[in-house]
This record gives structure tokens, C-alpha cells and sequence, in this order.
């Protein structure tokens, strides 16, 4: 109630006796002002005593905050990640937009619940292919954790989602015979990178960003520095940024072929018969002319080459550690994640060693029976 500023006798509001009547004040970490109305006396207390609690307890979630959409927040926060390279700020837009903005983009961020995140998955994996849905979820998980971080909202919605299962198929690298026919399907101007990619392992956009001023060494022991991709940005993890020593054929391969094709426009080792900087677009084509009739058609393109590059190092016995260091892994985990299977079995190592310690004991001649006909 009101008091008359006359009379000094309190007067009835229009709301008294109707709806929500109790209002609740409290003040915020900033000083400010919140309110929220009540039907009763006792939802009022608790829930000043609840924003008293949030607040010296440095949990206070704004309630006005929490009512930007998930589509105006996630904007928000795309906009925030500088590191983001290119193809990470084109595919987080992209997965955002088409596979998550319809389900939730127009909900209140505060509003969105774990069986509204549930939903989106499950219409997702309706038309999406795992790995796909698995990279959408990541996103959209990611923005949730930073509007908590924010103080928008205050828990994550996205705890205990089920997603559809991940079948990772096993590599199966392509051998030195595939390679050689790759080799000599693409145009000649791109004969070098493939020799190339495969002596190094590099992956596509690393390729493709090389310069000539980060070829060093000799005619015949050419050692490259890995430390831009070709779009501009640096390589994918910290461990990316490299110095790879790529053997006589490949030296020899890359400086015919610069001394052939010269530098493109930028100072780029590749590029195309306009000198312009080699695209994914653009690689892409080249390797699918390159590889038709070779049953490599879902393969994964120039990666093809890294894994094949994978392949020779394990044969040769180097550890998991170097071959995560040569390819530019973070660490062994990620290395041995993808191409522990090319590695020799522990039986087979046991075979083996008892094959090379009784290589040199003889045994007399005599009757020799077939025991299995």
C-alpha cells in the first residue's frame, strides 16, 4: 500500500488484492536494484533471501541478463574468440547456424534446459553424420559454459547428453604403389607437393602454406619450417609449428619444381597455373581427378598422403613420440589414438624375438613325419 500524501493514510493500490501483490527488492553485486513480484509474502522472502545468499557467495546471476537469446549470446561469444583460425570461425558459424539456431536460437538463454539440449541433439542425428552432431554439440556446450563464466546464466544445461555413438574407422594408409599412380595423375605442377606431403606428413593446409622462406638447408637435405597454414593463420596445435628435414628425393623434387613453376604471388612453394595461393577448393579437385578409379573415392584427401607418411615411420620403428613430433601432435596420445593398430602387436614382437634367439640352434637330421596330412 501507498500513503496519500495528504492525509498520510495508506491507500490501496490498483494491484492490491490481485495477481502477484509481493514484490521483492534486493540489491546486486554492481549496487543495483533487482525486483521480482511474488503471489505471496513467504515466496518474496525466499527468494530475497536466495539473491542475498547468490551474492555473497559470488553466484548472483543477473535475471535480466539471462533473457538475451541463445542466438543473440552465442553471436556474442563467436565474436569474442580471436584465436579462432579461419576454418574454426567459418565451421563454428556454420554449425551454429544451421544445426542449432533452429532448435534453440530464438529461447531465452536462461530458459534453454537439458531435454530442450537433449532435442536438438536427437533432431541433429536424424539427418547428420556422429562426427558432425559431435562438433555441433561441442559448440553450442562451449557457449553454455562461457554464459556461465559470464554470470547469464547459472549452470550449464548441457550435463549428461546423450550423443550418437562415434564409430572411428581404423586407418588404412594408402600404399607406396598408390602414392606413385597419385603422383603421376595430378597436373605436373603439383607432381611436387604430392612427393612431398608424403615424405612429410604434412596436413593439407600446412602444405599449401609453405613459402620459399621456409626452405632452408641444401640442394639434397632440405629442411622445412612448418609455421603458417594456407590461410594465413598459424598451424593447428602449438606442437605444429615444426622443422621437418625431408630426405634427397623430395629435395631434389621440390627444387625442380621451384625452379619449373617459380614462387607464386605471396612467396608460396604451390600454387596455381595463375602463381595464386592453392585453396581447399581448389586442392580438393586436384586430388579427386587425381584419385579417380582408385577406390579412394571417401577417403579423406591430401590427409591421404600424412597418413600414408605415418605408415613408413611405424615401419621403421620409430616410437610413438617421434612420430607424434614429425607429424606435429600435441603428444603421443593423439598419435597412438589414430595409429596404434600399424604398430606390431606385443605377440607379434614376441614371435619375433624368440624367432631371432633360436636362429642360430641346429637340430640333428632325422625321420621327419606329417603330422596333419
Amino acid at each position: 500500500m501507498k500513503r496519500d500524501a495528504k492525509t498520510g493514510k495508506k491507500v490501496r493500490s490498483a494491484r492490491y488484492g490481485k495477481g502477484k501483490r509481493w514484490q521483492a527488492r534486493w540489491t546486486d553485486p554492481l549496487g543495483e536494484e533487482g525486483t521480482k513480484v511474488f503471489a505471496n509474502k513467504d515466496a518474496a522472502l525466499a527468494h530475497v533471501s536466495a539473491m542475498e545468499v547468490s551474492v555473497l557467495s559470488g553466484t548472483y546471476v543477473d535475471p535480466k541478463q539471462g533473457k538475451i537469446t541463445f542466438r543473440e549470446y552465442a553471436e556474442q561469444w563467436r565474436a569474442d574468440q580471436l584465436h579462432h583460425r579461419a576454418r574454426t570461425v567459418e565451421q563454428a558459424e556454420s554449425r551454429l547456424r544451421l544445426h542449432v539456431y533452429p532448435s534453440i536460437g530464438s529461447m531465452p538463454i536462461a530458459n534453454v534446459r537439458r531435454p530442450h539440449v537433449q532435442a536438438c541433439v536427437n533432431t541433429m542425428a536424424q539427418n547428420l553424420a556422429p562426427t558432425t552432431v559431435e562438433v555441433a554439440y561441442g559448440y553450442m556446450a562451449t557457449v553454455f559454459k562461457s554464459a556461465v563464466l559470464d554470470g547469464i546464466i547459472g549452470r550449464s544445461p548441457c550435463v549428461k547428453i546423450k550423443l550418437p555413438e562415434v564409430v572411428r574407422k581404423k586407418v588404412v594408409p594408402l600404399t607406396v604403389a598408390q602414392v606413385e599412380r597419385i603422383c603421376r595423375n595430378v597436373p605436373a605442377r603439383y607432381q611436387a607437393a604430392v612427393i612431398v606431403c608424403a615424405a612429410t606428413g604434412l596436413r593439407q593446409g600446412e602444405l599449401f602454406g609453405l613459402k620459399v622462406s621456409h626452405v632452408e638447408g641444401a640442394c639434397d637435405n632440405v629442411i622445412l619450417r612448418v609455421e603458417e597454414q594456407a590461410d594465413g593463420g598459424a598451424p593447428k596445435t602449438e606442437a605444429g609449428e615444426r622443422r621437418i628435414a625431408i630426405g634427397l628425393h623430395a629435395s631434389r623434387a621440390l627444387w625442380r619444381h621451384l625452379a619449373t613453376y617459380r614462387e607464386g604471388i605471396g612467396g608460396y612453394v604451390f600454387s596455381t597455373p595463375k602463381r595464386t595461393h592453392v585453396t581447399r577448393s581448389t586442392a580438393g579437385d586436384v586430388w579427386r581427378e587425381a584419385t579417380v578409379g582408385m577406390a579412394v573415392k571417401d577417403r579423406s584427401g591430401w590427409h591421404e598422403l600424412r597418413h600414408h607418411n605415418a605408415s613408413l615411420l611405424i615401419s621403421a620403428g620409430l616410437s610413438p613420440v617421434a612420430v607424434a613430433e614429425r607429424l606435429g601432435h600435441k603428444d603421443a596420445t593423439e598419435t597412438l589414438t589414430t595409429y596404434a593398430h600399424l604398430w606390431p602387436t606385443d605377440d607379434e614382437r614376441a614371435v619375433a624375438a624368440v624367432d631371432a634367439a633360436l636362429a642360430g640352434i641346429s637340430v640333428s637330421d632325422g625321420t621327419v613325419t606329417e603330422l596333419f596330412a
